[in-house]
């Protein structure tokens, strides 16, 4: 359980332009929010290396694969802002994995995909 002063720990899965505006904003209230942006995950590597850069992570916090950063024990919730057709995959993956989760809309692409993730 994450108590009220803890830091959350955050992986984000796409870093195009949506994800990488998530990091930036968030980057800049992470200090007074207690987050902690700790993995970023896309399958583009320049994409990749330019949110690493942005928050100054080591290659072992990259992935290109968001299984492997829902393996992550550390990690508390991620941001998903992949391209839409993946949204309700990394969504289900993530929520089996016991992480919180934010992703862009749409969240599915079908009924049975939203139906899905609600149960």
């Amino acid at each position: 359980v994450i108590g009220a002063n803890d830091r959350i720990a955050v992986g984000y899965i796409g870093t195009g332009s949506r994800g990488m505006s998530h990091i930036k904003d968030q980057k800049t209230f992470a200090p007074e929010n207690n987050i902690a942006q700790a993995a970023v995950c896309d399958v583009f590597k320049k994409r990749l290396d330019g949110a690493k850069e942005t928050l100054n992570l080591s290659e072992s916090d990259t992935y290109t694969d968001h299984r492997r950063l829902l393996e992550r024990k550390d990690i508390d919730a991620v941001l998903i802002a992949t391209v839409d057709h993946w949204h309700a995959q990394c969504t289900l993956d993530a929520l089996a994995a016991g992480k919180h989760v934010y992703c862009e809309k749409p969240m599915t692409r079908y009924l049975g995909e939203a139906f899905e993730v609600y149960d």
